[in-house]
């Protein structure tokens, strides 16, 4: 038996007795990572939405959606009231709806064709802001979003647009911290590959 047979034997048998994810690669064999690996290691991130939202995009675990926009409702009065609201919210459902279609949207993005992804260009010494997608880096999933909360345009564009694209952003910080998670626990190139593998 040669030396790549018994580290793929010793690989096996660790994987028998510890099914719980490695966090490196054992002697230099490049290893590859499932949903099951990467849901165990979001479940240990200690801040309720970017895990539960992590478990729903990158796991495909769909019974976090839930749980994701109730905390992302919670998160999203603190950033409006602060932490602690002194009257109720008026408009509290409207504010359910906006998270559970945010999400879904932020989950179904794809890269702006204006910027590629990049949410801004450089024009001389000044750094402007992409106009297409609003310095997301992504195009918007429905570009009449009032007429899914069957509101007239200007009433959205007043008051409730604004609180989806802080919903949006919030998503983006839970993102950043999910990917950084998976990043120190089983490194860059092998959540790369995972990620690419998931979209293609």
């Amino acid at each position: 038996m040669d030396r790549e047979e018994l580290q793929e034997e010793l690989l096996g048998l660790i994987a028998q007795l510890n099914p719980i994810p490695v966090s490196s690669s054992l002697m230099g064999i490049r290893r590859t990572i499932s949903q099951e690996d990467v849901a165990y290691c979001l479940a240990k991130i200690p801040y309720p939405g970017p895990s539960y939202y992590g478990r729903l995009k990158f796991a495909g675990h769909e019974v976090w959606a839930k749980d994701s926009a109730i905390v992302l409702s919670k998160s999203l009065l603190e950033n409006i009231h602060g932490n602690k609201p002194k009257r109720p919210f008026i408009g509290h459902s409207i504010i359910n709806r906006i998270c559970e279609a945010s999400i879904w949207e932020h989950m179904g993005n794809t890269l702006c064709p204006s910027c590629n992804g990049k949410k801004d260009f450089r024009n001389g010494n000044l750094l402007v802001i992409c106009g297409t997608c609003e310095g997301f880096g992504v195009v918007s999933a429905s570009t009449n979003r009032h007429k899914t909360f069957n509101m007239e345009k200007h009433e959205w564009d007043r008051r409730w647009n604004p609180i989806y694209i802080k919903a949006l952003r919030i998503l983006d910080r839970w993102q950043f911290r999910v990917l950084r998670g998976l990043i120190q626990e089983f490194g860059g190139p092998v959540v790369r590959a995972y990620l690419y593998d998931k979209v293609a």
